[in-house]
């Protein structure tokens, strides 16, 4: 027995150094994790997909009388069916009807970005088996099982803690003597390749001839807390080092912040604080043009990776060079969305996973266009790296989902706009016809607005639409 214990305690800490050594002199290991994701993906095709296959039909928008969910890019009024001519001359029930479904469309665009990242099948990453398996998919299930309690486990655990000491010696070694630019060019992608393997992340790489280069900003949709490790894993040893940017946090992100300020050029701000905001905004733009590249995340929030968030127009400005980065992931050997109340407990789910597999789509450097507003520029760039991955774009920003004074901003607009817009069809009631019997004229309960009353405030419309 304790031979067997020996055998298993060695084979894995020669699988360890292996790995160590060929991260450490930059070997090569893409053959053998693609030969691991098409082992791991025949032995998912063996069970039941959730959505099975069918042929295509069209959406809801799609489905909907007279389209009145298609959103008019162009207008801040998000219920398009009020500015078209088309519905003139509909009625009241019809007029709530189609309010109502735009409402529940406008609330779907936005909150499935912020949920699990879907997988399609009855996915392996789970602890017992379903009920309904055989019983040689239940044994199967069991044996993956194992092997990613006894290997994967304490292997990602390993070099997760490897990654720590790595950066920590290196923090302390840089508080007494200066590091070099070379130097900091290879610490990045080292420290980046072991945090990697700490949570079980494979890097697929597409067109690296278009990686960012000086001067510039770097701009990337946003999967999880760990895409700044993701994208310093992919550089090569010894060519550049991005400008770290990102908002402060406490616990281990933050611990990792501090170290990895000692290490390379970092900007980190405090999202609720205005001034802070508005000099990393100078400090990014300042740089952009002369050094870099910058790496910012302009979606300013994680998503599962079903859609790219409105970008923050800020950095999108003249003479700056901006180079986007498309990535995404494939949800079938493990999710990288952190949607779990503590970060422990994502780090842990992260290390049972299968994998994490990034596919980062480097694209063609892109300028501001003559005559192009900064809000254009980062719709196009958005817009662009969603075609790269195939993933719409949505014209919310994350903050509406977070942010209890967005949500009621972005409330008060609609409000407004519907007000707007159903004015022309309150002024045609007549006062007379909306008096009951009684000769009660409650205004909580009706709209009384007469014909000739030109004045009519719009606060008074929204009052008498919400009662």
């Amino acid at each position: 027995m304790w031979w067997l214990l020996s055998l298993y305690l060695r084979t894995l800490f020669g699988a360890y150094l292996i790995q160590l050594l060929s991260t450490f002199i930059e070997l090569p290991s893409i053959q053998l994790s693609s030969i691991y994701l098409s082992i791991v993906s025949f032995i998912q095709s063996l069970y039941p997909e959730v959505y099975p296959k069918s042929q295509h039909y069209p959406g809801i928008r799609e489905k909907t009388l007279g389209g009145e969910f298609v959103r008019n890019v162009d207008s801040s009024c998000h219920f398009n069916f009020l500015a078209d001519n088309q519905y003139q001359n509909i009625n009241a029930f019809e007029i709530a009807s189609l309010t109502f479904k735009a409402g529940i469309n406008a609330i779907d665009d936005l909150s499935p970005a912020f949920d699990r990242a879907p997988t399609y099948g009855e996915s392996l990453l789970r602890f017992a088996p379903l009920p309904h398996w055989s019983m040689p998919l239940k044994i199967l299930f069991y044996a993956t099982l194992v092997f990613r309690l006894a290997i994967l486990f304490p292997l990602r655990v390993a070099f997760f803690i490897s990654s720590f000491v790595f950066i920590g010696i290196l923090g302390i070694y840089a508080v007494f003597t200066e590091l070099t630019d070379r130097q900091k060019t290879l610490i990045g992608p080292i420290y980046g390749k072991l945090f990697c393997l700490g949570t079980g992340t494979i890097i697929v790489g597409h067109n690296r001839q278009d990686m960012p280069r000086k001067p510039g900003i770097a701009v990337s949709n946003h999967l999880s807390p760990n895409d700044v490790q993701i994208l310093f894993a992919d550089l090569r040893y010894g060519d550049l080092q991005y400008v770290v940017t990102g908002q402060k946090h406490k616990g281990v992100i933050g611990l990792v912040e501090k170290m990895v300020s000692r290490l390379c050029r970092a900007l980190w701000f405090e999202r609720g604080n205005t001034k802070e905001r508005m000099e990393f905004l100078t400090d990014v733009i300042n740089i952009a043009r002369a050094d870099g590249p910058v790496l910012l995340f302009p979606e300013g929030y994680c998503t599962n990776n079903t859609s790219v968030l409105q970008f923050r127009k800020a950095v999108f400005e003249e003479d700056v060079n901006i180079y986007p980065i498309a990535i995404s992931q494939s949800g079938i050997y493990g999710d990288s969305y952190w949607f779990e109340d503590k970060f422990h407990m994502y780090l842990l789910r992260l290390f049972f996973s299968w994998a994490v597999v990034y596919n980062i789509h480097y694209l063609p450097k892109m300028r501001r266009l003559k005559g192009e507003t900064n809000l254009q520029f980062a719709q196009r760039t958005s817009s662009t790296i969603g075609q790269a991955i195939g993933l719409p774009q949505c014209q919310f920003s994350g903050s509406l989902w977070y942010n209890q004074s967005d949500k009621r901003k972005m409330l008060n607009v609609e409000k407004d706009c519907i007000a707007q817009r159903l004015l022309p069809y309150l002024s045609t009631i007549s006062c007379d016809s909306e008096v009951s019997s009684t000769g009660d004229t409650d205004d909580s309960s009706f709209v009384n607005v007469s014909s000739d009353d030109a004045n009519i405030s719009s606060s008074r419309v929204l009052v008498s639409v919400q009662n």
